[in-house]
């Protein structure tokens, strides 16, 4: 398990927040080689539900830029944090619903507050090792 500082930010994964990214466009070969993994383990984390890529009419799986994201975390919680895949469902949805608190402090909360909780979430997914752009 990594523990100091600088052995964190060895490793970020960038998020984007925006709503443009989350259509597929990488079919799974390509996904598998972006993100240096078997096609098989992207078939297995998609039917355990840790990523759900989007399908065409034919059935082919299209993975997006927030799904190759989703899966460089979850490929780092695996092999560098030593994590079980049980581990990284119940980090996910922590993570999950972090983000949403998030997206919800930076558009409702008083100057002051806002702050606060920004800095404490930022605190949190810096210690995640996640980015957002």
């Amino acid at each position: 398990m990594l523990n100091s500082r600088s052995n964190r930010n060895s490793f970020r994964v960038a998020l984007r927040t925006d709503v443009g990214q989350t259509g597929g466009v990488y079919i799974i070969s390509v996904a598998a080689r972006i993100l240096e993994m078997h096609p098989q383990t992207l078939r297995k984390y998609e039917r355990i539900g840790l990523v759900v890529p989007t399908r065409t009419m034919g059935m082919l799986r299209l993975y997006s830029e927030v799904d190759i994201a989703r899966l460089r975390l979850i490929k780092h919680l695996v092999a560098e944090r030593g994590l079980n895949l049980d581990g990284v469902q119940t980090v996910l949805s922590i993570f999950n619903r972090l983000v949403k608190m998030k997206l919800i402090v930076e558009k409702n909360s008083d100057s002051r507050l806002k702050i606060a909780i920004t800095d404490v979430l930022d605190e949190i997914f810096d210690d995640l090792s996640v980015e957002f752009s």
